[in-house]
């Protein structure tokens, strides 16, 4: 039986954690900065790897999930589209 969320792998770097995790709707990435939540990252629509490149890239500082509350998913896909494949949008 599936769990309806559990942990998969933890990203850590310097006062930055990003946690994935396996949900019953698909992958979600918990983002901490010097222990305090910042968000979640929903990627339900997403890959397990898709989902490792958000927390790997975030924790490197490649994608800036610290701005203010009213950052947005698609800013995410979008620089993760830029490191990824140099696309502009």
């Amino acid at each position: 039986m599936i769990k309806e969320r559990e942990i998969i792998s933890t990203y850590r770097k310097n006062n930055r954690v990003a946690d994935i995790y396996k949900t019953t709707k698909g992958y979600e990435i918990e983002l901490y900065e010097k222990g305090k939540k910042i968000r979640v990252v929903e990627a339900w629509d997403h890959s397990e790897s898709w989902a490792d490149d958000v927390a790997e890239n975030v924790i490197q500082g490649v994608i800036r999930a610290w701005e203010g509350k009213r950052y947005r998913l698609w800013k995410i896909q979008k620089q993760i589209t830029i490191v990824l494949f140099g696309v502009v949008l």
